[in-house]
């Protein structure tokens, strides 16, 4: 079936009845064990369709969207109408070219064709390799930072509702991703060990919020101890909540948070934080302030406390220590003023 639900047709020819129904039958056994070789005069925008509905199907939600994306919104416009065996490299990197100041999407078109061109050959559509020398644009410096102390003062004044005073210092306290802190239960808290055990997750499927067992990683898997300094907030939110219920909810239906939902609460937060700390010459000093920066905070205060990396990496839920050298090579960068001690010491 194609992306939109309507059926591939695929024309079969034959001479008798009897030779009809053994050629249909041998067909339905090639796709069935994945065996039927696709015609080599299809389009780069059917073969990715194909290649989707195949490899791609049974993953989790957010992957088949970053899937769909960027085959809907970017090979399809660029490349959809051409023959798969008639690609060139020429169309490939024009394609590239013409988003090159958006380094993601680009590095996401190349994670993509790199998979359906490796297909493709075992198709025997293409013979062709070249994705691999495909040139990308530069990867641009991260924007990850730390909170500034004007949005650290901003959260302690902001007249926040509960619910959201206690996802902020969720947040900020323990460095949850956003579908961690979203997914969390009363009964997932230890008020007397000040624990909480991170075991599942939410995801949006559009604007439906998708309850799934399981983190992000395996590692994902982990319990955290609470922060003194947040830890009275969040208790008292958890403690006036049935032990199965979730912490975070639609306030009218009382369910799963809806993507709309969270935007709005979001909004509301910065909104609030905003009127803490509002003067007349800036009435909205806090701007681009993202959930996933209260993370990076919370890997920039495990830096600053010399926890060791190992400890930081089980904290923070990652599967290894890449992310978080990455952050403390940045971090060591900062600290250690390199360019001002460079100039200093090799002086004329």
């Amino acid at each position: 079936y194609k992306a939109d639900g309507r059926p591939e047709r695929i024309p079969i020819y034959a001479n008798s009845s009897k030779e009809l129904e053994e050629k249909v039958g041998e067909l339905k056994y090639l796709i069935k064990h994945g065996k039927y070789v696709v015609p080599d005069n299809i389009t780069v925008g059917d073969y990715c369709d194909t290649w989707f509905n195949t490899f791609k199907a049974n993953k989790g939600i957010n992957t088949k969207a970053m899937y769909r994306n960027i085959i809907d919104k970017h090979i399809k416009p660029a490349i959809g109408l051409l023959q798969l065996k008639d690609l060139k490299y020429a169309d490939c990197q024009v394609m590239i070219n013409e988003r090159f100041s958006h380094y993601e999407t680009c590095n996401k078109i190349k994670l993509t064709m790199t998979q359906i061109q490796k297909h493709a050959k075992k198709d025997k559509i293409i013979t062709d390799d070249f994705w691999d020398n495909i040139e990308l644009p530069g990867k641009p410096c991260s924007t990850k930072r730390a909170l500034t102390d004007l949005e650290k003062t901003a959260i302690t004044k902001a007249k926040f509702t509960l619910q959201d005073k206690a996802f902020v210092y969720i947040l900020y306290g323990c460095g949850l991703r956003r579908e961690e802190a979203l997914a969390l239960r009363a009964d997932d808290f230890d008020l007397k060990s000040r624990t909480v055990q991170i075991r599942r997750k939410v995801v949006f499927d559009k604007n439906t919020p998708v309850l799934e067992d399981g983190t992000k990683t395996v590692n994902g898997m982990r319990t955290l101890t609470i922060p003194v300094s947040v830890f009275p907030i969040i208790k008292f939110y958890v403690m006036h909540k049935l032990p199965d219920s979730f912490l975070f909810t639609a306030i009218r239906s009382g369910g799963l948070i809806t993507h709309s939902g969270y935007v709005k609460m979001w909004k509301r937060i910065i909104k609030e934080m905003n009127a803490a700390v509002a003067t007349k010459e800036d009435p909205e000093p806090i701007q681009g302030l993202t959930a996933h920066l209260f993370r990076h905070n919370y890997a920039t205060m495990l830096y600053y406390s010399g926890m060791r990396e190992i400890n930081a990496v089980r904290l923070m839920g990652h599967k290894d220590g890449k992310m978080i050298r990455e952050v403390y090579a940045h971090l060591d960068e900062s600290k250690e003023n390199t360019v001002e001690r460079l100039d200093s010491a090799i002086a004329l």
